[in-house]
């Protein structure tokens, strides 16, 4: 009963106090949910560029790997270092020490759940944007593409051959790709090939982690 008076009291505080802060938080991760709609700047390529030839193949790490690991696991360690080393101070009334001592653990682990939050929406929100803006190729892009060799020429945007170049520093437009409505990979898995940099992976482990760190 102590337990569910306490949750009634944080809850009806947190309410007023930090709904900004949660409303700050679903606003971000709506526009980087956008993000991942509209469709990303597509930069021209080569077709011998061998550092975007690599074969096509799924993440090594899966999105629900990620999402346990970047989200659970840091939830879990904040809620376990509330639960078990959050103490009252010193000079705290010690009348009521239980209740008070629930009441503060429940405020550190949502202060610290908060803070969890918004750096992985923050993250999140930064990575797809420079992704959208940036269209880096992804090593695997040319598979993603399935390019329509024998039409190139209709496709060329830049760059120049020479005989004394291996192959052709041509570059050509993204419409050359039969995968742009379909075609060796879907139209999401093709866009996406222009989202190489920076790694959601990277950035997904490195905010809670850093969180972590300086918590």
């Amino acid at each position: 009963m102590a337990l569910a008076n306490n949750l009634h009291f944080l809850f009806n505080r947190l309410s007023f106090s930090y709904v900004f802060d949660w409303v700050i938080i679903l606003v971000f991760l709506a526009i980087a949910g956008a993000f991942s709609i509209i469709e990303p700047f597509k930069r021209d390529f080569s077709l011998t560029d061998g550092h975007i030839s690599f074969p096509y193949n799924p993440d090594t790490i899966s999105i629900p790997v990620l999402f346990i690991v970047a989200v659970v696991a840091p939830a879990f360690l904040i809620a376990l270092i509330c639960v078990i080393l959050v103490r009252l101070p010193e000079k705290a009334d010690r009348s009521n020490a239980r209740a008070l001592l629930w009441r503060r653990k429940l405020w550190e682990l949502h202060a610290g759940w908060l803070g969890l939050a918004l750096s992985l929406t923050l993250s999140l929100f930064l990575t797809q944007t420079m992704k959208n803006m940036f269209g880096k190729h992804r090593p695997d892009f040319l598979s993603r593409c399935d390019p329509d060799v024998p039409q190139m020429s209709k496709f060329i945007s830049g760059g120049f051959t020479s005989e004394f170049l291996e192959g052709t520093s041509v570059l050509v437009t993204w419409e050359i790709c039969k995968s742009k409505d379909g075609g060796a990979v879907s139209k999401s898995e093709f866009l996406d090939g222009f989202r190489s940099f920076p790694s959601g992976h990277c950035t997904g482990m490195y905010s809670p982690l850093t969180f972590l760190v300086l918590r």
